[in-house]
């Protein structure tokens, strides 16, 4: 089978999809993504307006992920009229000539738009809801088998969960993309089959009226062997709290910034280590600017895959309080290098409460009293990080997945 994995522009778990299809599947698999500029192109474009375009500069590392492991480039589809369209598109909102959620919206459909071009030699069509546009009105017309990877609640209930939060950036970034969100949901109704990565997903959908049999649950596998396992759960001289990647209001960092701030009080060697970029509404948060000061928030910046899972090893408490999430690969991570978690119950973690991490509310005093609990028992953090990475290796791994692929393939087969 000819199986065609479109990415849209850049979603990079797609490429471990890619990959993993290649290698374990007998398939004959082609990834379709944004576009790989040469690095001397990105390092003039990016580190010059950059920051300007997207808030921080993506880093030539990141994207030449958008190639997946197994792959060389000539193998690797690389739309870059999309990509520059949505770098223009976005410099002009920067000047308040266009708005962001139509850049998104005319980049994505243009992406897939050309990506109708090369369907017609494949038999099927893997593609990131929102990316699939005509795409899907093609491939449906051809007769291929249309599977749609959906990673988020549905927008309804990422909209009131927003409400709920009473964050007005949280609700400035999702009506900046409410047409992909759009965009998305309409490939989710024209596709064959659903990919969801956690049950929360699936209840989403299937409660604003997705039919439920056409949606299949597969976890995105966590390769255990790149993540060093925490072994000592013992503090230091400094207690590390830990959150790893983009830090914004949406993912719940209002609150954690004041929880910090309430808990200094009582614990003088906590710190707050972020990994990943940071909104720049932050520089002028005022919290956030205390904290910095006094030496409690320490900013490790955008940093490589292996950096990352070995300092994880060396945290305490990893904190993740999303208003609404898919199921964060960042979260998984953090469980598989053996470390206490404590998430949203928004945030499609594969946490069972007091069984491998804990669910907290997305309020100041629920998220000091889950930390504080924590601080106070060496035996819950060990006992939660070593069943964390217990969840992750028995439900998160490659075969999982890949059997996962298969019985969809196998009942588009025999319908």
């Amino acid at each position: 089978m000819k199986i065609l994995v479109s990415s849209g522009l850049g979603r990079l778990h797609f490429n471990k999809i890619a990959s993993l299809l290649k290698r374990y599947s007998n398939n004959n698999v082609t990834f379709i993504t944004g576009s790989i500029p040469n690095r001397f192109l990105v390092k003039i474009i990016f580190n010059t307006i950059g920051k300007f375009v997207y808030g921080y500069r993506p880093s030539i590392e990141r994207i030449s992920k958008r190639i997946p492991e197994g792959f060389i480039k000539k193998e690797v589809v690389s739309l870059h009229i999309p990509d520059l369209i949505l770098f223009f598109l976005l410099f002009l909102s920067k000047l308040k000539m266009c708005s962001v959620n139509k850049a998104y919206s005319i980049s994505y459909y243009i992406f897939g738009l050309i990506s109708s071009f090369y369907i017609k030699k494949f038999d099927l069509l893997y593609v990131r809801a929102g990316a699939g546009s005509k795409v899907i009105d093609y491939a449906k017309k051809l007769n291929k088998t249309i599977i749609v990877d959906y990673s988020s609640a549905h927008p309804n209930d990422i909209l009131n969960s927003l409400k709920q939060s009473k964050s007005i950036s949280a609700l400035n970034i999702f009506n900046q993309r409410k047409r992909l969100w759009s965009m998305a949901i309409e490939d989710v109704l024209k596709s064959d089959y659903i990919v969801v990565n956690s049950s929360y997903v699936k209840d989403s959908l299937v409660r604003n009226g997705i039919l439920e049999n056409k949606i299949f649950i597969n976890n995105m596998p966590i390769n255990l062997k790149l993540i060093p396992n925490k072994k000592n759960y013992n503090f230091s001289d400094k207690i590390n709290i830990v959150y790893s990647g983009r830090f914004i209001s949406w993912k719940g960092c209002d609150t954690l910034l004041k929880a910090i701030d309430e808990l200094s009080k009582v614990h003088k060697n906590i710190k707050l280590n972020i990994f990943g970029s940071i909104e720049s509404d932050y520089y002028q948060n005022n919290i956030f600017k205390s904290l910095k000061k006094k030496n409690l928030l320490i900013e490790h910046g955008v940093i490589s895959q292996k950096s990352l899972f070995e300092k994880l090893t060396e945290m305490d408490i990893y904190v993740f309080l999303s208003y609404s999430e898919g199921s964060a690969q960042s979260v998984k991570e953090a469980m598989a290098a053996g470390l206490p978690v404590i998430c949203s119950k928004d945030s499609g973690a594969p946490i069972i409460h007091k069984k491998n991490g804990l669910i907290c509310d997305v309020n100041t005093e629920a998220c000091c009293n889950a930390i504080s609990s924590l601080i106070n028992s060496l035996n819950d953090r060990s006992k939660l990080g070593i069943s964390a990475r217990e969840e992750i290796k028995n439900n998160h791994n490659e075969k999982n997945f890949i059997n996962t692929f298969e019985k969809i393939i196998s009942e588009n087969n025999e319908s």
